[in-house]
This record gives structure tokens, sequence and C-alpha cells, in this order.
């Protein structure tokens, strides 16, 4: 099930799955496989599904270059906030990476929480990682995703302090956002800090072990492949 890290402290869903509408911007003249085309948007419903949301609908508006602004053109917004509105979609999902500016645009004309590919695959391996060097290593995956993309308090908290008559100094004075948001960066980057010291103890440790199966001529078997492909299931049907 996705976790709050996804889909932000204000959705509550009684137990349901979490309903998503998908958005893209596709370029006619680029690869089949490229953000926007079929079989990138059947990926990106199979992640989410992966990640325990219901897709709803999706938009895909055909242009070269995504909106600097807002993804998507400004009327491919307006039914885009309409569509997750007649959905009662909790997040919407951008099939691409979006910029910082890019989410909070977003999120103020479709009155929606935004995320994009790469925070969606994100949650996904937070819900799989299942050791603790691979927890560690996507927490500071998570970190490393979220700090440029921190806004103080969200939409309601100001970051600028109104002057003498809102209990600040003058103009130019910091506001409880601004003032949070430094709190939120500086907790964060330290976070990242204790992590990057265990990620490096956990690697020590690995290596040690790593060291003795090579003593004792202990072969190593890997099975890779791409979220949601098998590999839990093919390991399970190979040891019994």
């Amino acid at each position: 099930m996705a976790g709050s890290w996804l889909l932000g402290p204000d959705v509550g869903t009684g137990g349901e799955h979490p309903t998503a509408v998908l958005v893209a911007v596709r370029d006619d003249g680029a690869a089949d496989s490229g953000p926007g085309s079929q079989t990138s948007l059947t990926e990106l419903r199979r992640l989410a599904a992966t990640d325990g949301l219901t897709v709803a609908d999706e938009v895909v508006q055909s242009r070269p270059h995504p909106d600097p602004a807002t993804y998507v053109g400004s009327g491919k917004v307006d039914e885009l906030a309409a569509l997750a509105e007649r959905a009662h979609a909790d997040l919407v999902i951008a099939d691409g990476e979006l910029t910082p500016g890019q989410v909070r645009n977003l999120e103020e004309r479709v009155g929606r929480r935004v995320v994009d590919r790469t925070a969606l695959i994100l949650d996904i391996f937070a819900e799989h990682a299942r050791t603790s060097e691979g927890r560690v290593q996507v927490e500071l995956a998570q970190i490393a995703y979220q700090l440029p993309r921190l806004r103080g308090g969200g939409r309601t908290m100001s970051r600028v302090g109104g002057g003498r008559t809102a209990g600040g100094a003058g103009m130019g004075v910091r506001g409880p956002g601004e003032m949070r948001l430094e709190t939120q960066r500086r907790t964060l980057r330290q976070r990242a800090t204790r992590l990057r010291r265990n990620a490096s103890e956990l690697a020590r440790r690995r290596e040690r072990t790593r060291s003795r199966r090579a003593r004792n001529q202990v072969p190593s078997v890997s099975i890779t492949g791409y979220t949601n492909a098998g590999k839990s299931a093919l390991l399970n049907r190979l040891t019994g």
C-alpha cells in the first residue's frame, strides 16, 4: 500500500485503495517507449497497482516538450482538475519527472497532491526493502528527492513575515513558513548524515561477509529485474 511519504498527511482513504489519475506529455516524434507512450503509461499503471493504487483515468497531451510551469498546457490542467474531481482522486501521477515548480503549480491548479514517476518508484522500493542496507539506501534516495521540493508548511504556510502588524519586526523578516522550511531542511540533512554513516558500516559488514564466503568458496547467485517482474516468485519456486 502506498505510504504517507507518497500520499501526504492529508489523504485519508478509510482502508480503501487510494485513487490516482495519470497525466503525461507525449512527443509524437519520439520513441514508442518514451514518456506518454502507450508502453510507458502501461508500465506506470502497473507501478501504481504495485503500490496499492487504483488508477481511475489518464490525461495525455501531445506536445514536443512539457510546459515549464505546469507540465501540460493550461487547458489540459483544467481538464485534469475536472477529471480528478469527478474521480474523487487522492493524487495525480505524472509519467515523467516534475520540477518542484511544476509540482507546486499543478497542486494549486488541480487541488490534489501531485507526484511523479520517480516518487512512485521510490515509494515502491521503500515498501519492498527488506534488508537494513536496502532500507537505508531507499531513505537516502527519498531525502535527496525531497530536499529541493520542501515548501515550508505547505500551501497555507506563509513564507515571509507580514511586518509589525503581523507580529514581525518589519519588511523581509522570516515568517513561520520560512523558519519551518529551514528546520525541515536541517532535520533531513542531519538524518541523511546519520544514514550515510549507517550505510558505510553496513557496507563494511557486507564486505566482510563476502570475503568469508569467497574464502569458503561459497557461490553467489543474483536475480535482477524491474519492479514487479516476479523476482521473489522465481526465488520462492527455486528454493521450494
